[in-house]
């Protein structure tokens, strides 16, 4: 009887252990493909979303352009608060949001009706 139990136990032990070995590999797994996403550059987000926003919107040469130079104002406006010494972490937090909403505005004012509700989902997905 006690060897019956003792190796029921010994079995259990064994299996349980290899599920967790399992389980912590996927999740090391899982961990490695986020770190790979937060390993890519802001440069190099910034230009995967231009594409995406050019390819789903399906925009003209003209919105193309002035989209881009709206990214590059916005861009030089954060960089110059960024590298603001005398600003908080919580005012640059705060205006992190508002130029993002200021740009989010006047790329809105560029696109169709269709492309702005197109370009409210991407965002929405985006999130």
């Amino acid at each position: 009887m006690k060897k019956t139990l003792l190796t029921a136990l010994v079995v259990c032990a064994s299996v349980c252990g290899a599920f967790a070995q399992d389980q912590k590999a996927k999740t090391s797994t899982d961990a490695t493909v986020v770190k790979e996403a937060e390993q890519k550059s802001p440069e190099v987000k910034a230009q995967e979303w231009q594409k995406l926003l050019e390819t789903e919107l399906k925009l003209t040469d003209e919105q193309k352009t002035k989209i881009a130079e709206l990214n590059k104002a916005f861009d030089e406006r954060q960089q110059g608060m960024e590298n603001n010494a005398s600003y908080t972490e919580e005012f640059k937090a705060e205006r992190r949001v508002v130029l993002k909403k200021a740009r989010e505005a006047q790329i809105m004012k560029l696109l169709t009706a269709e492309q702005q509700a197109k370009y409210k989902e991407l965002l929405e997905a985006k999130k």
